[in-house]
């Protein structure tokens, strides 16, 4: 058993059920089996080492909901040496590399682990669950091997998404409806979290930034209330100046060529 668990990958041990167990009937648990499995299990973990040192452009982050809730991943350009980031029951999205590949920051509503027991009715009988509980949805990052995790943001806005890296890695743009005033706009933040800044306050939507390669310009799509057509503009980073993109261009989740 101990060689074939050295030859999956966390994709085919999710696929398989071993990373992952959203809902647990309490009355099926043998404690002292999974206690063994997982001192187990985390010492294969740790033989494996940490993972490499990636060259540039040598990976490929993604997100997957195979296993039952959105995760995040990363692979090798032709899909070998598939690696899961995240390992929770909650949805982690939109993760971006930072400038220097050291980095990743991503999307979350993941709520330290914290769980609560539901009561069931089956066929069998009444059984118990531990399900695990989400928050608002909030930034973070992490190394790219998936460890130390650290939560950027902890405010009261619904959501917060769309986070791209200033080209020298001090920033980060993202939307969040952080002014609760029922709009999302664009803001900025530096790469601890700290000194945000709103950049936009037209209404509406705005949304998914992307700087420039310079860091001269960021662009991004916006949605104004009562319309159907998203209209893109460029915000300067350094005095919140807008500009339109022209005439009845309209277009959504714009991105800069290098």
């Amino acid at each position: 058993m101990v060689k074939v668990l050295l030859w999956l990958t966390p994709l085919e041990l999710t696929q398989m059920g071993f990373l992952r167990i959203r809902l647990i009937p309490m009355k099926l648990l043998n404690y002292k089996k999974i206690s063994v499995f997982l001192i187990i299990f985390s010492t294969l973990l740790g033989a494996c080492g940490k993972e490499p040192e990636y060259e540039k452009g040598s990976r490929i982050l993604f997100s997957n909901a195979q296993g039952g809730d959105w995760e995040i991943f990363s692979m090798f350009p032709d899909g070998t040496g598939v690696s899961m980031l995240t390992w929770n029951g909650a949805y982690d999205w939109s993760a971006s590399w930072s400038p220097t590949g050291k980095k990743i920051v991503y999307l979350s509503d993941y709520l330290k682990g914290e769980t609560q027991v539901t009561r069931k009715e089956t066929d069998e009988g009444i059984i118990f669950e531990t399900i695990e509980v989400v928050d608002d949805r909030e930034l973070y990052v992490m190394d790219p091997d998936g460890s130390n995790v650290k939560k950027l943001l902890d405010n009261n806005a619904f959501t917060e998404g769309g986070p791209d890296w200033s080209p020298e890695g001090s920033k980060i743009a993202f939307y969040s409806d952080l002014a609760d005033n029922g709009n999302f706009d664009i803001y900025l933040m530096d790469n601890e979290g700290g000194d945000i800044k709103q950049l936009t306050d037209i209404g509406g939507v705005s949304w998914d930034p992307s700087w420039s390669p310079d860091g001269q310009n960021i662009v991004f799509a916006h949605l104004a209330d009562g319309t159907l057509d998203w209209q893109l503009y460029l915000v300067k980073p350094d005095t919140s100046e807008l500009k339109p993109l022209g005439e009845g261009v309209y277009g959504w989740k714009p991105e800069w060529s290098p």
